[in-house]
């Protein structure tokens, strides 16, 4: 994977939901920050959000998502508080993915590279998903100055659950001499997002799909 990632590092810490906020085990918790009805812990910074609405005239849920990262994430990833969270608030209930977001390290300059993955969201009209499942939202990363590397994890809601439907993995060099993107997409309902693993990405990157047949 393109940096430290939590594999090199023993995690001692976890998010968990205490009534209505999220919280981190171990931490002294000094304050919350309220995010659309949800608290959460001082610790965490907000990288990123959305909001979607998902339904029909009869029955709409309303999701408000945030990628969550501990405040000990450092430039060089040696101290880590525990693992970048992807938080969605449904109907005002909090759940928690702590098993998705990428833990690279921190970038505290002007490069392009991005720390973890952040939200995009395909549009039906302009047909611009990177799956052929059309995605109620894609997590996107891209990093490189020169040499390039991203990937699309690609999500879609059914029965109030969230499900993988697609992974997408994509790297090229300087003026495209090199050129490589693998792409594995599944049904919706056969990939809960529960059981993705941020490693899974690097089989992807090899050709080797992570979920089971």
């Amino acid at each position: 994977m393109y940096g430290k990632d939590n594999n090199d590092i023993e995690l001692k810490h976890s998010s968990y939901i205490s009534g209505n906020a999220v919280r981190l085990s171990g931490v002294e918790i000094l304050g919350y920050n309220d995010f659309n009805g949800c608290k959460i812990a001082d610790c965490y910074n907000i990288i990123d959000s959305c909001y979607m609405e998902i339904g029909d005239d009869k029955n709409i849920d309303v999701y408000h998502l945030a990628i969550l990262s501990p405040d000990s994430i450092t430039s060089d990833g040696s101290s880590l508080l525990g693992n970048r969270v992807l938080l969605a608030v449904k109907n005002g209930k909090p759940i928690c993915y702590d098993n998705v977001i990428s833990n690279q390290p921190a970038i505290y300059d002007n490069s392009i590279m991005s720390s973890c993955e952040i939200f995009f969201i395909p549009s039906e009209d302009d047909n611009n998903g990177n799956f052929n499942t059309f995605c109620d939202f894609e997590l996107e990363y891209w990093g490189g100055q020169g040499y390039k590397i991203g990937w699309s994890i690609g999500v879609k809601t059914k029965d109030q659950n969230l499900y993988v439907v697609g992974l997408s993995f994509w790297e090229y060099s300087p003026g495209l001499t090199y050129r490589k993107m693998i792409c594995f997409e599944y049904e919706v309902g056969d990939f809960p997002l529960e059981e993705y693993n941020r490693s899974m990405i690097e089989m992807v990157r090899y050709d080797k799909n992570p979920w089971r047949e």
